[in-house]
């Protein structure tokens, strides 16, 4: 299995956090102002539908990175949202119902959260197209010279005998 890009590359990390902030920061702040919810509830709301969409993207790596064909990823796409719209329910269910803080109903929230959830969803997804089809079209390019590809790995002093003309 391939591993995950994000866990595969450490820079990677603060942007997904600053997108996963900003993300939160933007639903509070529509949360807020245009519904007229409270400030302690959206933030709460927002923390953990947010997380919520970061950790069903992070396993759809697992789905793309497998199986990359076009019908497996709009499943993926259509579940994911479903799967995060369900969650994002159980979180404004226990805010509402079992901590007692009231707050404005989901039905109404259901367009903001679809507001951030369906791009975000293709964003990732097809960025992790975009990674499957550069891994594939470089192991092709290694067959074709040669090479032989084990697990997508590339083979040692590769680069060096392409960029440089000779063996280090």
């Amino acid at each position: 299995m391939k591993t995950h890009p994000i866990i595969d590359y450490p820079y990677r990390w603060v942007p997904v956090l600053v997108v996963a902030l900003v993300l939160v920061l933007a639903q509070v702040m529509i949360m807020s102002v245009y519904t007229g919810a409270d400030y302690v509830p959206a933030v709460i709301d927002g923390i953990a539908t947010i997380g919520w969409l970061m950790a069903l993207g992070y396993l759809a790596w697992f789905v793309v990175g497998v199986v990359s064909i076009f019908q497996t990823e709009v499943i993926t796409l259509v579940a994911g949202i479903l799967i995060w719209i369900a969650g994002s329910f159980m979180v404004y269910d226990i805010v509402t119902r079992i901590a007692g803080i009231p707050y404005i109903t989901f039905a109404s929230t259901i367009p903001f959260r679809l507001l951030f959830g369906i791009p975000t969803w293709v964003a990732i997804l097809l960025w992790y197209r975009l990674i499957v089809a550069k891994e594939d079209a470089l192991n092709q390019e290694l067959e074709k010279e040669g090479f032989l590809v084990i697990a997508g790995k590339v083979p040692r002093r590769y680069f060096e005998k392409r960029w440089y003309g000779f063996s280090v």
